[in-house]
């Protein structure tokens, strides 16, 4: 009679101690996923890689990592996101001349300095999407003349005034919260004339003024700022004629104060002096 009770205790403290052995695997688990997210750049790793992956590092893009990013001259693409990078610091890169895929998606940038992307001419794919950019220098891209495709989207951009590269083929700009005002005129006659593909671009709108709110960027009437355009360019273009001249005169009047103490000379430069504004 004493066999049943036996067994029965048996096959309890069994499956006890496999229920016991099971929930140990979960905090095991989480552990090593902890341990992933604190685990910077591997010291060993190939230079001569093509492909780097670099992904849930905790890299904020330090002096050091960034001294260890110029060592592999031969990587082709790197992939950076879902690191905790807040700012891309000039020449960040520099050296990786063969870069043509560059994914820094999913970080914390909130900074973007004007030289970051300096020395990547055969970058041809940005991945900027899902950070916290608020500006970007007008000359950030400029230089990127084989930039094919460029991901902008969730962001904090409310305009933009860049030169972005003519071999651009497709771009992405939604979920950021689009200033519709003069500031975004020039932006959005680029969006018009160039021919690269917008992505998601009935859903790229803007979200001020609340005229305007919810009209895509790229078709959103900004009344009278081609007026303000060519005034601007007028006040620039006349601001600069008047410290060209201002310029010549200080130097002209620097260099002749000898000859303008006589009356004759006085005549003679006078006329000297109106053929610098003719010219």
């Amino acid at each position: 009679m004493k066999l049943p009770w036996l067994l029965i205790l048996n096959t309890t403290l069994f499956v006890h101690s496999v229920v016991t052995e099971n929930q140990n695997i979960s905090p095991t688990v989480k552990s090593m996923k902890s341990a992933k997210s604190n685990f910077s750049l591997p010291s060993d790793q190939n230079k001569n890689i093509s492909v780097l992956h670099l992904n849930y590092r905790n890299i904020t893009l330090n002096k050091n990592e960034i001294t260890f990013l110029h060592k592999h001259i031969d990587t082709i693409e790197l992939y950076l996101s879902n690191n905790t990078i807040a700012v891309l610091r000039n020449c960040s890169f520099d050296g990786l001349s063969k870069l043509a895929i560059l994914d820094l998606s999913n970080n914390s940038i909130a900074i973007v300095e004007q030289a970051a992307f300096s020395g990547l001419n055969k970058l041809t794919a940005l991945y900027l999407q899902n950070n916290k950019i608020e500006q970007i220098e007008p000359n950030t891209f400029a230089l990127l003349g084989s930039l094919k495709i460029l991901n902008l989207q969730n962001n904090y951009l409310a305009y933009l005034d860049i030169k972005i590269p003519l071999s651009l083929n497709r771009i992405a700009l939604s979920a950021n919260p689009w200033s519709c005002s003069c500031d975004l005129f020039r932006f959005q006659n680029w969006l018009n004339n160039t021919n690269a593909t917008m992505e998601n671009e009935n859903n790229t709108v803007c979200s001020s003024p609340k005229s305007l709110k919810n009209n895509p960027i790229k078709s959103a009437f900004l009344p009278n700022c081609q007026k303000r355009e060519i005034t601007e360019a007028t006040s620039i273009s006349s601001a600069s004629i008047v410290s060209s001249n201002n310029t010549e005169l200080a130097a002209y009047n620097g260099t002749d104060k000898k000859s303008l103490s006589s009356g004759s000379a006085k005549v003679t430069n006078k006329t000297d002096t109106g053929s610098l504004f003719l010219d």
